[in-house]
């Protein structure tokens, strides 16, 4: 039996960490089907992604649609999913800097980042992603401004292009932006 460690952390180090713990393979979220396939059957190690490399997209079809091995449905309820989610979450964020709540903003924040690297919303994950950071090291001078441009990219995602409508993007209504002292 292989064991798999499914883990969050993808910095440089964790994978060999997890290694030297015991595990057989290390697969780090957003989790793609096919490396998780691949790592309990014991396929050869890919390499996984790395935390730190810099992203633009707003959404990637493409690469969304390969992590869940080409299943349409499958993509569609990962969408589902995400934008009935998101509304909360943005509230949870807004709230966690609004109260200056660091601990708060990590969790909430965290749990963004996931939810986008799942859908393959780059943009939004790596601002989810600062925010966490904001709320770990407790350095929330930052957090407004950072707040303001995941608002920005949240409604760009849920206004995605015409071709991803059958996704359910535009049917979402996002909570108004908040005003927040910086």
């Amino acid at each position: 039996m292989r064991i798999v460690a499914i883990t969050a952390h993808a910095l440089i180090g964790d994978r060999e960490r997890c290694l030297a713990a015991g595990m057989d393979d290390y697969v780090s979220k957003p989790i793609e089907r096919n490396a998780l396939f691949q790592a309990v059957e014991g396929g050869s190690p890919r390499p996984s992604s790395v935390v730190g490399a810099t992203c633009t997209s707003t959404f990637d079809r493409g690469e969304l649609l390969a992590r869940v091995g080409g299943d349409e449905k499958l993509m569609r309820d990962v969408t589902q999913l995400f934008l009935t989610e998101l509304p909360k979450r943005l509230t949870d964020i807004e709230s966690a800097v609004g109260d200056g709540d660091a601990e708060r903003l990590r969790v909430t924040a965290h749990a963004l980042k996931g939810m986008a690297g799942s859908l393959s919303a780059g943009a939004v994950m790596e601002i989810a992603s600062e925010l966490e950071t904001f709320g770990r090291n407790q350095t929330l001078d930052a957090a407004g401004e950072a707040l303001r441009r995941l608002e920005t990219e949240a409604r760009q995602l849920v206004r995605a292009p015409e071709s991803d409508r059958s996704l359910g993007f535009r049917s979402r209504v996002l909570p108004p932006p908040m005003a927040v002292a910086i």
